[in-house]
């Protein structure tokens, strides 16, 4: 139990980390700069990536011996439903969404579509044929309780950088103050450039 906590703990991380800096090179290659999307008040961790990764390590063992364009549907419509629900979810909560696929044919309410699902099936599939199995060699060479310490201190101080995030997007959006200098509108607005008001 503690071996799934330690590896999942690290999955969550790197592939939040690997999500930012995918999203962000990504704009720089289609659109010429970098763009800032990291879903955290502090650090780079792009969580919906994170959450992705999660699912795929947990789905791919199950469906491994199945043909690899049927791999490829299934990846597609579980990261579908992610996004629709995280898009859901934020305007449920925030009253603000983070993307919008209006402009894009065959999209449901904007917050998903059919390219955006091809391309996140076709991620999905090199995340679990290529990564992951780089991920699990790379982790097994730690050993011992001090990489067990350091992915509890990550868990940590993930959920109180989640927890924060949450309370100052809630507070942002519905116009309290947040109890700290440290945010204020314009410092939201630089950190979360892609989020847009209903």
């Amino acid at each position: 139990m503690v071996i799934i906590f330690v590896f999942n703990c690290y999955l969550f991380v790197v592939a939040s980390v690997l999500g930012y800096y995918l999203e962000g090179f990504w704009s720089l290659l289609t659109r010429g700069f970098f763009e800032h999307h990291a879903s955290t008040l502090w650090g780079p961790f792009c969580l919906i990536y994170g959450v992705a990764a999660l699912l795929i390590n947990w789905l791919y063992p199950k469906i491994k011996d199945r043909p690899l364009i049927i791999q490829g549907i299934i990846f597609a419509l579980l990261m579908t439903v992610l996004e629709y629900l995280t898009h859901w979810g934020q305007e449920i909560l925030f009253h603000t969404y983070s993307w919008d696929y209006s402009y894009q044919p065959f999209n449901i309410q904007g917050r998903v579509s059919l390219i955006m699902s091809c391309l996140w099936g076709l991620l999905a599939l090199f995340f679990a044929h290529v990564i992951l199995p780089l991920f699990q060699y790379g982790l097994s060479f730690l050993h011992g309780p001090l990489h067990r310490w350091l992915a509890a201190i990550l868990a940590i101080l993930m959920l109180i950088n989640i927890f924060c995030t949450f309370t100052a997007i809630y507070l942002w959006t519905h116009q309290e103050t947040y109890p700290s200098s440290y945010i204020d509108d314009q410092k939201m607005q630089l950190r979360f450039p892609n989020m847009h008001f209903e």
